[in-house]
C-alpha cells in the first residue's frame, strides 16, 4: 500500500483493538455451536485473505480491498487464538487433565511464535518489498491450509 511507518503501525493498532471484540463474538458463537467449527471458519478466512496478499491482487490503488481483506484476515487469525482451548470439551478431555491437555496445546499453538518472527522478518528482508511480502503470505496460507486440514479433521472425529 506504500503506507509509511507511522501510517502501517496505525493500521496495525487499529487491528489491535480488534483484537478482544472478536475474540468475545467468536467466543460467544464457539459456545452456541462447535469450537471447531468456527476454528475452520477461521483457517478459511485467514487462507483465503493471505492467498490473496499473496498473489499481490491489493496495491495502493485498491484501498477498499485492502481493508475488506484485512479485516478478513485479522477474523480469521483472532478467531484460531481465542479458540485454542475452547476446543477441549469437545475433545473430551477429562477436567482433570486439563492443564495437560492446556500445556501440551499451547506447545503446539504458540510454538510457531517462535520461529515465524524471525522467519517472516527474512522473507521480508527482501530487496524487492513487495516480493517478500506476498512470500510471506504465501507461507502464512500454507500454515492455514494445514490449519485448516486439521480442524477439519478434528471437527469430523469429534462429531462421531
Amino acid at each position: 500500500m506504500r503506507y509509511n511507518a507511522i501510517k502501517s503501525a496505525e493500521v496495525g493498532t487499529y487491528l489491535l483493538y480488534l483484537r478482544p471484540v472478536i475474540g468475545v463474538i467468536i467466543g460467544l458463537m464457539a459456545d452456541k455451536s462447535r469450537a471447531s467449527f468456527w476454528l475452520i471458519i477461521g483457517f478459511l478466512l485467514t487462507t483465503f485473505s493471505s492467498l490473496i496478499f499473496s498473489f499481490g491482487i491489493i496495491d495502493n490503488n485498491t484501498t477498499m480491498l485492502f481493508i475488506i481483506n484485512i479485516l478478513l484476515m485479522a477474523i480469521g487469525v483472532y478467531s484460531c487464538r481465542v479458540l485454542y482451548f475452547a476446543t477441549l470439551p469437545e475433545a473430551k478431555i477429562p477436567v482433570a487433565l486439563t492443564g495437560t491437555a492446556v500445556g501440551l496445546v499451547s506447545i503446539i499453538g504458540y510454538t510457531p511464535d517462535i520461529f515465524s518472527g524471525p522467519m517472516f522478518g527474512i522473507l521480508v528482508d527482501n530487496p524487492n518489498k513487495t516480493a517478500g511480502l506476498e512470500n510471506a503470505f504465501l507461507v502464512l496460507s500454507v500454515f492455514s491450509i494445514i490449519g485448516f486440514l486439521t480442524a477439519y479433521r478434528f471437527y469430523k472425529i469429534s462429531k462421531k
